[in-house]
């Protein structure tokens, strides 16, 4: 075919770095190799860099000078919407007689005014990309001339799976349901490994490689739009190329797999999968890191692939997609069918084998309250977990069931725009780019919740999160469920509420995280993180549960002598609470500690023995009062924090009191938060006035709760 009738192809799917690390160009090299071995192929249509990264648009499009381009397809998500929409406006401006396509989730193809707001889109394809896209370029290819192709909207009206506008201005036009393929044999890293493996070579950085080994999900949660393929059947890859983009993942040295699938783990076949890839990297070193979606039904092989990938390395945690606790609250999302029964005994098992959790929280559910959302953390300490519970607020994604009219309407959901920004606890101070960090729809009200309430919700998590995660009444919360039948649900209630919120020093954080909710829903560009005031040299806010607990270290004497008399007051019946309460004090790690000199400090009674058996119990069981030790004095050797198979320092002293604080709260206040990290573990008794004292003791691990 002459130059002339060739057509250039540019796929823009620019990404967020996870962790400061890119990703590899997925969705072009699916587009491409689909073209290539299920199209007519050939040299008629040139495939140009795509654009993979974020930034500034006018940058990433004059890496294309005046190089025609005639197709322009957009892979359209809540973090690149913004930029993609910039760039379809360049483009059409350099560019007029481009087809510009968007796809991916966050193209509204519901709402009939999408193309009046978006006049620089040309059309919408759904659902998966590659039989359409084919359809598209062959009617491009087979018109020829590209003057007019925006306007020539007749010619791919026989292309399934598209949304056009309606002609004179009128609502859009549907071409009916999209062609899905059911056979993958063909892989895009191998296709277009040249591309890649050149690609890989100049970064010099990790990358990480979108990976999948089916498509859909037989579940139809309310909040999720997995690819538009909810609620469906499920497709799988074939094997051979699976095992094949394995072996090449390792041998190009990709480190970081973000597997795509929905629920890995569904099927049996995922556990020889994940084999294979843990011997890639005893071959090659690589891939390093393995993150995936757990299955919600399948207890036993989602245990065995946790429990191989911790100990393989390939990951350092067991991420517990809950969402939610109560079974009416889930229902209400469609979650129903996802049995908190056999989560829970997915949970027990692992905690058994010490693997951490992260839990997955979502909160603003339509069905919730503050009363169950309160009970949701409670629920969990419950079962036994009391490490990090990661709290998301509800995005309202366009094309997910909980968008569509019906839905909203029945449970009168009110939505505002906010940045929501999940950098691991803090966020560098300055300006907002509105275009890189794009904003979501976010749900703050419904029948069940008021604004008043959500602002609550919000504050009531930030004080469990420092109270309990953090590990500064972890242990007491404990001692009063296992040793006095005090239901987590009654002690925090009463904590939070009864004390925290209205007695001083606390109640000044509380009405200042209560505002600070207040203003995120206020103010359009407000961030859920906040400045530390003893800190205005600190480079960096954080977010409210790790404010509170900053707070808290900044005066540890005044907060703990005011939590030691609401307690013994609350609590007669607790004769020892007095002592536990000075125990926990001295566990918190704190910028004054100097892992040179150690620390001592004096208990009356066994709190180690204590916690260690509350630990192997799992879940509450009644346990008899500590041993006396009358005059023990406890000998603090901590080196390090050992946790999600991470070991770093408790290192800070040097430099100025604002430096320790500033490299304390980078040490150990951002990221995971358990006790293992914000509480001493090495402890080991020097004397006491009943049990000779042991100077040659080795120092004892003594973990207090998960």
């Amino acid at each position: 075919m002459s130059s002339a009738c060739r057509k250039n192809v540019l796929i823009s799917e620019p990404q967020l770095m996870e962790m400061g690390i890119p990703y590899l160009p997925v969705m072009w090299g699916i587009l491409k190799t689909s073209w290539e071995r299920l199209g007519p192929g050939g040299d008629d249509v040139i495939w140009l860099p795509p654009i993979h990264r974020m930034g500034d648009a006018a940058s990433l499009l004059s890496a294309y000078g005046d190089t025609p381009i005639h197709v322009l397809g957009l892979s359209c998500y809540t973090w690149n919407w913004r930029l993609q929409l910039q760039i379809a406006q360049q483009v059409r401006a350099r560019h007029p007689d481009c087809l510009i396509i968007a796809g991916g989730p966050e193209p509204d193809y519901k709402d009939p005014a999408f193309f009046a707001q978006y006049p620089y889109i040309d059309m919408i394809a759904v659902k998966d990309g590659e039989i359409t896209f084919n359809r598209i370029l062959e009617r491009v290819l087979a018109r020829g001339d590209a003057r007019g192709l925006p306007e020539d909207r007749p010619l791919f009206l026989d292309v399934p799976g598209l949304y056009l506008p309606g002609p004179d201005g009128s609502a859009h036009l549907c071409t009916g349901p999209a062609e899905v393929p059911s056979v993958f044999e063909h892989s895009p890293y191998l296709a277009q490994s040249a591309y890649y493996e050149e690609l890989r070579r100049t970064l010099s950085s990790n990358v990480i490689a979108v990976w999948e080994t089916n498509r859909g999900c037989p579940y139809r949660c309310s909040f999720c739009d997995w690819g538009s393929a909810t609620m469906s059947k499920l497709r799988l890859f074939d094997m051979a190329r699976l095992e094949a983009e394995i072996e090449w993942f390792g041998r190009t040295k990709i480190g970081f797999i973000m597997l795509a699938d929905a629920n890995f783990g569904i099927l049996p076949r995922d556990l020889t999968l994940l084999d294979r890839v843990v011997a890639a990297n005893e071959k090659f070193g690589y891939p390093t890191y393995f993150s995936y979606n757990t299955a919600k039904n399948n207890p036993e092989r989602t245990v065995a692939i946790a429990k191989k990938l911790i100990g393989s390395g390939l990951s350092s945690a067991h991420v517990l997609s809950i969402q939610h606790t109560n079974e009416d609250v889930l229902a209400a999302t469609e979650r129903a069918n996802i049995s908190i029964t056999k989560q829970i005994k997915v949970v027990r098992e692992l905690m058994a084998d010490d693997i951490p959790i992260y839990v997955q929280l979502i909160m603003g559910i339509p069905g919730d309250t503050y009363e169950t959302w309160k009970s949701c953390f409670t629920d969990l300490m419950e079962w036994g977990i009391h490490g990090h519970y990661w709290v998301f607020p509800y995005n309202l994604l366009p094309n997910a069931p909980a968008a569509e009219a019906q839905y909203r309407e029945r449970w009168k959901i009110r939505t505002l725009e906010r940045y929501v920004l999940l950098n691991h606890g803090l966020r560098m101070l300055g300006p907002i780019d509105p275009v890189l960090e794009a904003k979501s729809r976010l749900i703050v009200e419904t029948s069940t919740f008021s604004r008043a309430d959500w602002v609550k919700m919000s504050a009531y998590a930030a004080c469990i999160k420092a109270l309990h995660n953090c590990a500064v009444t972890q242990s007491i919360a404990v001692y009063m469920r296992f040793t006095h039948d005090v239901p987590y649900a009654r002690f925090y209630e009463d904590l939070i509420e009864g004390f925290f919120a209205g007695a001083e020093p606390s109640r000044d954080w509380y009405q200042a995280v209560l505002a600070h909710h207040q203003r995120y829903l206020d103010e359009e560009d407000a961030i859920d993180f906040m400045a530390i005031p003893q800190l205005p040299d600190f480079p960096y806010r954080i977010d409210p549960g790790r404010w509170i607990f900053v707070q808290i270290g900044f005066a540890i004497d005044a907060f703990f002598e005011a939590l030691r008399e609401h307690l013994v007051r609350r609590y007669p019946a607790a004769v020892i609470l007095e002592s536990l309460v000075a125990y926990q004090k001295n566990l918190i790690v704190l910028p004054s500690y100097d892992r040179q000199r150690g620390k001592v400090f004096v208990t009356d009674h066994d709190w180690p023995a204590y916690f260690a058996e509350t630990q192997q119990l799992l879940v509450p069981a009644l346990l008899p009062e500590p041993a006396p030790t009358p005059g023990a004095v406890i000998a603090v050797g901590d080196q390090t924090w050992s946790d999600e198979r991470m070991t770093r320092p408790l290192d800070w002293t040097a430099g100025s009191e604002d430096e320790r604080w500033a490299r304390w709260i980078h040490a150990t206040v951002t990221g995971r938060n358990s006790n293992r990290k914000n509480n001493f573990q090495e402890l080991r008794r020097l004397s006491s006035g009943v049990i000779p004292s042991d100077p040659s003791a080795k120092p004892r691990r003594l973990p207090i709760t998960r």
